[in-house]
């Protein structure tokens, strides 16, 4: 890591790898939150080629050519600064002061068993047939 970038690897837990879009799903999931915590400007490489802009946009040339080479796994992200943002807890009710969504899952059962059953064990690797089955579904059902 030098002052404004690191390199990083995505890897998996059980020894096999991850699949190139969960490679770039969880690269976005970084990229997203180094902006909201305040970094500026944040970019990201994957294997060498250019997929992230200062703009939050990807470049989808750079995201064609890494998947073609295989590459998703290898990441260099970079950012050109710094600002500290302080968010006060929001209140109960208030709608979000960024924007988005209340999320609820009062009008669907399925997707608060979902929820709780992610919430169990977040680092659990479950495939869609796993989780339709744990919770009594089909996949297509879920």
């Amino acid at each position: 890591m030098d002052g404004h970038g690191a390199a990083l690897r995505h890897v998996s837990t059980d020894g096999r790898p991850p699949a190139a879009e969960e490679d770039l799903l969880v690269l976005g999931v970084h990229l997203g939150l180094l902006r909201a915590i305040g970094c500026r400007e944040v970019t990201a490489e994957v294997g060498g080629e250019a997929v992230a802009r200062t703009d939050g946009g990807w470049d989808r040339g750079g995201v064609g050519r890494a998947l073609g080479a295989g590459a998703t796994a290898a990441w260099y992200i970079a950012r050109s600064g710094w600002e500290e943002r302080r968010h006060a807890p929001p209140q109960a009710g208030a709608p979000d002061p960024r924007g988005a969504p209340a999320v609820t899952f009062d009008a669907c059962a399925e997707a608060a068993a979902l929820a709780g059953l992610f919430a169990e064990d977040p680092a659990r690797h479950l495939t869609l047939a796993e989780a339709a089955g744990a919770l009594g579904l089909s996949p297509r059902g879920l």
